[in-house]
């Protein structure tokens, strides 16, 4: 069964592993021959898919002498988007964001690298994410926005990472990098069918 289009979001507030967790959106679809008995079941073997895009953003300090992260916020980020599913087992959703709704996103922390899951969209100095970076140091606390002169586009099924550096100059794009997402969580259950509006 195929499910029509559908409007979702991810959430604000990715800090925790549920709130990434339940951001994230992994789709399958397979086709299996009818059993020809009503009493045999099909053993059913899918390959999940991410149809969303994620952000990773590594932040070195380094440079700044005693410096503290104190959080790093994706501003002005889309959250919410649209689900269209499709027959295709290499595609099977596409994600578009919707305009009108701009938020900041609180992404998982593990060390310095910091995660995010969104739907497609662009990090750029105008009408796009901005990364915000609080840090204190031996001083005082200073905040650091990163907004890129070119835009990065973020990829439906990618991790899209930015390496920063922090400076008392401000902060400086080290590397951006591209790469397929991988796989999600590996599970056994039941699959049960999406309910239909």
């Amino acid at each position: 069964v195929i499910a029509p289009t559908t409007a979702t979001k991810v959430e604000t507030d990715q800090s925790t592993t549920t709130g990434y967790k339940n951001s994230d959106l992994l789709v399958a679809y397979k086709e299996i021959a009818k059993a020809g008995d009503a009493t045999k079941y099909t053993a059913l073997d899918i390959d999940m898919k991410h149809v969303l895009a994620k952000l990773t953003i590594e932040v070195n300090a380094k440079a700044i002498d005693g410096a503290t992260i104190n959080s790093v916020t994706i501003k002005g980020a889309v959250p919410d988007y649209t689900v269209t599913y499709s027959k295709s087992e290499d595609i099977p959703a596409t994600t578009k964001a919707v305009d009108g709704n701009i938020t900041d996103i609180k992404p998982q922390v593990n060390g310095t690298i910091y995660s995010v899951v969104l739907p497609e969209q662009a990090i750029k100095k105008t009408d796009g994410i901005t990364i915000v970076i609080s840090v204190n140091d031996s001083n005082d606390s200073k905040t650091f926005t990163y907004q890129p002169t070119e835009a990065i586009n973020l990829q439906q099924g990618k991790n899209t990472t930015l390496k920063l550096r922090l400076s008392g100059e401000g902060v400086a794009l080290g590397d951006v990098t591209v790469s397929e997402w991988g796989k999600g969580d590996t599970t056994q259950g039941n699959i049960e069918e999406d309910p239909q509006p």
